[in-house]
């Protein structure tokens, strides 16, 4: 016997629900979006809750798990709806009878209480007792070391959640699907060296645009769907040798972002190694000063910037396009060039020769 997804309609509206005695499986999406609920009681006889059985049931801040329940599938407590974020954790305690938890059945404002040998919790952070599988952060940090021992990071592990700078540790080898999807504010990504392999949809909806991600040398697989890079990302580095693979799995919009070599970082730009092309330019920067040697400006290099007062470019300067520019760019009041050269500049920067003026 069990609750079917025909019911869900039944109990949209209600604040309280008793679930069946005799009752043994909570169908996929059997609760979704009953934003109403406030309480419900779950039966001895359950061992099954399927799939976001309670997606959006953003009213209810705790749950009784009977003894007797031995699965939990991914994203079955993810108690939130698409409007309002929980003010409120939702707590929940993890029985000892739990056997399988698939992927993260939790939302990001969870309180999670482990009675089960086979889970811990540290930190708001779930993990498998051996600590090899990192399944579920509940934190609100914005910034997280993942252990040193962890070796996966689970499916949906980081979903939805603010984190903004994550640290990797040389354990890790599998980055599993979903398991970054829209956390929105990912920034600088760096990959350690252990990783093997990155799976569909793991870094989905994560754009990347005011930072960098960091292949390394000898990772093994990476998934066509893993990344769902944004044309704005600033940089994506790869081990030499490797552009023609990389190229092959992610998305024509961030081929001029993809870079082989050792970069150098300053002022807020990234230059090659040996400072002769300017790769890119990061947010905060309003008066932009290319430095003498730079022979090159890569295009998108000055993308996701959408405010500059002013840009001086240097004399050693022979290749730079329109596109170096971000094509929704709202304010550029001054190019400064070097003297002599506003004609040259205005044949090659079209679309800015109004602003183009010669440095005194």
């Amino acid at each position: 016997m069990s609750i079917y997804v025909e019911e869900k309609v039944l109990v949209k509206n209600i604040e309280y629900y008793r679930v069946k005695e005799g009752v043994r499986m909570l169908c996929d999406y059997a609760f979704s979006e009953c934003n109403k609920l406030r309480n419900i009681y779950l039966p001895p006889s359950l061992n099954f809750i399927g799939q976001y059985t309670f997606r959006g049931c953003s009213s209810l801040d705790k749950i009784e798990l009977p003894e007797s329940l031995v699965y939990i599938g991914d994203g079955a407590f993810c108690c939130e709806d698409h409007f309002r974020k929980r003010s409120i954790p939702f707590r929940v305690t993890i029985p000892p009878s739990v056997e399988t938890i698939e992927g993260n059945p939790f939302c990001n404002n969870t309180i999670i209480f482990s009675h089960n040998e086979r889970f811990k919790v540290v930190d708001k952070v779930l993990y498998s007792s051996d600590g090899k599988v990192l399944i579920s952060y509940c934190s609100a940090k914005e910034v997280f070391e993942v252990p040193d021992g962890v070796e996966r990071i689970g499916v949906g592990a980081f979903r939805n959640t603010p984190i903004k700078k994550i640290t990797f540790p040389k354990s890790l080898r599998i980055i599993d699907k979903d398991a970054f999807k829209k956390a929105s504010g990912l920034e600088n990504v760096v990959f350690p060296n252990s990783l093997k392999e990155i799976r569909e949809n793991a870094f989905q909806w994560c754009d990347f645009k005011t930072g960098s991600v960091t292949f390394p040398s000898n990772i093994e697989k990476v998934s066509p769907k893993a990344f769902d890079f944004g044309w704005d990302i600033k940089m994506i580095r790869v081990p030499k040798g490797s552009f023609k693979h990389f190229k092959s799995i992610l998305p024509k919009d961030v081929y001029n972002q993809i870079y082989e070599d050792e970069f150098v970082f300053e002022n807020n730009m990234y230059f090659s190694s040996d400072m002769t092309e300017l790769i890119a330019v990061i947010l905060g920067n309003k008066n932009i000063v290319i430095p003498e040697g730079v022979v090159s400006i890569r295009d998108n290099s000055l993308e996701g910037i959408h405010t500059i007062d002013s840009v001086r470019l240097p004399s050693t300067l022979k290749h730079i396009t329109n596109k170096a520019f971000d094509r929704e760019i709202w304010e550029l009041n001054k190019i400064i060039v070097p003297k002599g050269m506003k004609e040259y500049y205005m044949n090659i920067l079209k679309r800015f020769k109004k602003v183009i003026v010669e440095c005194d």
